[in-house]
């Protein structure tokens, strides 16, 4: 099977976030449970907050955002003035939204951290027996089993670590479950025909990407150092793998690729910076 050919039908099919099924625990899509908004694709902050009537400020300060200036595709915002209405604790990607009843003891013992570490992940909360229904907590840099296997990954396909970290969070929010509208599985959302292709011709044994998420990082690595040999470039790379080489090659790269890579970067940076996914 022609490779161009082969990754050209991949195209559009992977990218948005929102789009994903089971992307991250207590995720919501847009429109779906008032007090919260999910980012689109192209947002900024300020156009959401005057979208809803609120002060950047606010919003900002709402959802713990260490950079106003970079909110991710997908992630989910609480909005100013609805927080208050919270009863129970609900946890979105990195962060976690306080409830009635908890406390910074139960949410560490809950997320598997300490107090002492939440406190360095929040340094605005001064009061460790002091948490507010609806605030938003930063959880603990944790790359643990995933963000492990992600650098190792990494490392042994010659790729930077914080890059392939960058495009798990930007394609799947790093859950395994994350199914996309396309039937893309995992991680890395690789499609069952490109894990198989992936396998045969890459790796050259067999690749279970739907249930084994080694398996899938391994594939989203290996054609991502694939694609940066061939290109010689990590930014065409990335269009690539999200657009398909053979939609490139014939239609040039879409202005949305270029947001997907903008996107990957920004992530990227924030986790150079922050040893973190942002929110």
């Amino acid at each position: 099977m022609d490779s161009t050919d082969f990754f050209g039908r991949r195209r559009w099919l992977v990218l948005p976030l929102a789009l994903i099924v089971g992307i991250a625990p207590g995720a919501a899509l847009v429109g779906a449970a008032p007090g919260i908004h999910t980012v689109r694709q192209g947002e900024t902050l300020g156009e959401i907050a005057e979208g809803y009537g609120v002060p950047v400020a606010a919003l900002a300060g709402a959802n713990a955002l260490a950079d106003p200036d970079l909110i991710v595709t997908g992630s989910v915002l609480t909005l100013p003035g609805e927080t208050n209405t919270a009863s129970a604790g609900v946890a979105t990607g990195t962060s976690y939204r306080v409830g009635e009843g908890d406390t910074l003891d139960g949410i560490a013992s809950t997320y598997g951290t300490t107090v002492g570490d939440l406190l360095a992940a929040n340094p605005d909360l001064t009061d460790p027996d002091l948490v507010v229904v609806g605030q938003v907590l930063r959880l603990p840099a944790a790359p643990g089993p995933l963000g492990a296997l992600l650098t190792a990954t990494a490392l042994r396909y010659g790729l930077d670590p914080t890059l392939l970290q960058a495009v798990a969070w930007q394609e799947s929010g790093w859950q395994q479950g994350a199914v996309s509208a396309a039937g893309a599985s995992g991680v890395m959302q690789i499609l069952p025909e490109t894990g198989d292709w992936v396998a045969s011709d890459l790796v050259g044994e067999p690749l279970d990407i739907a249930d084994n998420t080694a398996d899938n990082i391994t594939a989203g690595a290996a054609l991502l150092a694939w694609l940066i040999a061939q290109s010689g470039d990590e930014d065409v790379a990335l269009a690539a793998y999200v657009q398909g080489q053979g939609s490139i090659a014939s239609e040039g790269i879409f202005p949305e690729t270029w947001q997907y890579v903008a996107n990957v970067r920004a992530i990227q940076d924030y986790i150079a910076r922050y040893g973190e996914p942002p929110n």
